[in-house]
């Protein structure tokens, strides 16, 4: 089911280096990679599109920051 993306703040650069919060939607989009083997599919990244409140479309967009993550185990969290 769909859900309405929530705000939210975070850190990226201006072009001139500086650093500002931006508020605005996330989009996450996981990667997956198919081990043909073990005939499986394992999540090994994630892209994160930051947009910008104000803006509708996310696709394009030349103001939207994109922010890789990956998936870090529980078992590292708190170690």
């Amino acid at each position: 089911t769909y859900e309405k993306p929530k705000r939210l703040r975070h850190p990226v650069y201006r072009d001139d280096g500086s650093l500002y919060q931006m508020e605005g939607r996330m989009r996450l989009c996981p990667y997956y990679f198919v081990d043909d083997s073990a005939k499986t599919a394992n999540l090994q990244g994630i892209l994160a599109t930051l947009c910008p409140a104000d803006k509708k479309i996310i696709h394009g967009m030349k103001d939207a920051a994109l922010l890789p993550c990956f998936v870090q185990p529980e078992s590292e969290l708190n170690g």
